[in-house]
């Protein structure tokens, strides 16, 4: 392995340990300890937590996509293999699996952190019971699939 490929592997996975692990911090060990707070400050404690995170969790995702893209060029694929002859081998195929989880975590980070996170607790937003338990839900499906993705990322890395 080239010195160059080992120190983009090696940035991609201190960024997906900032991104997973955020997420296992705040699933694990901050919002169990924000219920146990007065809501007033609940909501300032998570508001808080939340937009700390946000920096971190959204700058981790943009030094994931360029060490990503790093991670397949140092393998030998070029561009032109980027549309067309890298999904057909075995490698390309559990790329395009992680891509899609990834983009999938994406999505629903943004949806949670837009409509459950920072902007609906500034915006002094209610949610109701029903639509709490869906987000709490989302957010552990955000979770258990971030844990498919290191799976996937370490299978890639060794294939």
């Amino acid at each position: 392995m080239s010195e160059l490929r080992l120190a983009i592997l090696v940035i991609h996975v201190l960024a997906a340990c900032l991104w997973v692990g955020g997420l296992l911090v705040l699933a694990l060990v901050v919002m169990p300890a924000a219920r146990r707070l007065p809501e007033e400050q609940r909501n300032a404690f998570t508001l808080i937590a939340a937009r700390r995170f946000a920096f971190v969790g959204w700058g981790s995702l943009g030094v994931l996509v360029l060490t990503g893209i790093g991670n397949v060029l140092t393998r030998g694929y070029d561009f032109a293999a980027l549309s067309g002859s890298l999904w057909t081998t075995q490698w390309g195929s559990l790329l395009a699996f992680k891509l899609f989880l990834v983009s999938l975590m994406g999505v629903m980070a943004w949806w949670h952190e837009r409509y459950f996170g920072p902007r609906a607790i500034e915006a002094g937003l209610q949610i109701p019971p029903r639509k709490k338990r869906l987000m709490i839900w989302a957010a552990r499906a955000t979770v258990m699939i971030a844990v498919v993705v290191v799976a996937l990322g370490i299978l890639l890395s060794r294939t």
